[in-house]
């Protein structure tokens, strides 16, 4: 049955087409009211059971914790208003500083610093966090960062390195030198992220990665992904590089893997690539002889 409202927004859909939801006068308000609703349902659900922070005792001012506030409806990022960030609790004394962070979704995070006049001990701190919409409070409650000799990232890297180190197929085909690093830094650099003397960086279709035929294709790639890989190993041990070395020297090299890895993956055959006519048939079924390279890379 229709009342008189209902019957002049006819008129005005009549009159107007075409009229798009977002134009009428109500529509924004109803998506905000919705969008409360959604955060007010989903942090009445939420459980934080998962969390788990922790930081080393050495940690020097600057360093983060591990582990990060994590909105429970991150899953619907469009749903997140852009008013809504974390705080510390006003009054609270703190060893640490919580900065809000976004993705490119728009998803929001919570990380926390160590503050720069902090001292740790060991044990555990707990932290009064507020979950605010502007200026109003949505959410407060408390989680504990545990100050630890070795945390859970440590420990995990620590794993992962020693099951790397015991198998040589992860770890590549070569070992360089400080001053051969130094030459493929210089490299890349000046090749934009590509070595020398290989064709498949300036293919730009399957056309032109046909020309350079299969097998030949198969061997650049896998010797790309041998050089990268060793220059990401090369982090693990070199003096000049390495985790004993200076930070802007480490920087350098790790800058120059950046261009090369994205150079490299953007001149990959990875469409269909069960399929390709690129590579050979065995470069396909053996895929495992680009992959597995990439490991290191992820350490």
């Amino acid at each position: 049955m229709l009342n008189k409202t209902r019957l002049a927004w006819l008129v005005v859909l009549g009159f107007n087409s075409p009229l798009h939801a977002s134009d009428l006068p109500f529509m924004d308000l109803l998506e905000a009211r919705a969008s409360v609703s959604s955060q007010t349902q989903a942090l009445a659900v939420a459980s934080y059971d998962h969390e788990y922070f922790d930081i080393s005792v050495d940690a020097k001012a600057g360093e983060m914790v591990v582990g990060r506030l994590n909105h429970p409806l991150n899953y619907k990022p469009s749903q997140l208003s852009d008013a809504l960030h974390y705080e510390i609790a006003e009054g609270q004394q703190s060893p640490f500083l919580l900065r809000n962070q976004r993705d490119e979704n728009g998803r929001l995070f919570g990380e926390f610093v160590l503050s720069e006049d902090a001292g740790l001990s060991m044990g555990q701190y707990p932290v009064a966090v507020v979950l605010k919409h502007g200026e109003t409070p949505v959410e407060k409650r408390t989680i504990t960062i545990n100050v630890v000799h070795q945390t859970q990232w440590d420990l995990l890297h620590q794993r992962a390195m020693s099951f790397l180190e015991s198998n040589r197929r992860l770890q590549g085909a070569f070992v360089y030198t400080d001053g051969e690093i130094e030459d493929y830094i210089q490299e890349l650099n000046d090749n934009d992220g590509a070595f020398d003397g290989m064709e498949f960086y300036h293919a730009r279709n399957e056309d032109e990665l046909l020309d350079i035929r299969p097998r030949m294709l198969g061997k650049e790639l896998m010797l790309a992904a041998n050089q990268i890989n060793a220059l990401a190993y090369a982090l693990t041990y070199s003096d000049q590089f390495g985790y004993q070395g200076e930070a802007f020297e480490r920087q350098r090299l790790m800058s120059a893997l950046y261009k090369a890895i994205s150079r490299y993956t953007a001149h990959f055959p990875l469409k269909d690539f069960a399929n390709t006519p690129t590579l050979m048939h065995n470069m396909v079924t053996h895929q495992w002889r680009f992959t597995d390279l990439s490991v290191l890379l992820a350490l």
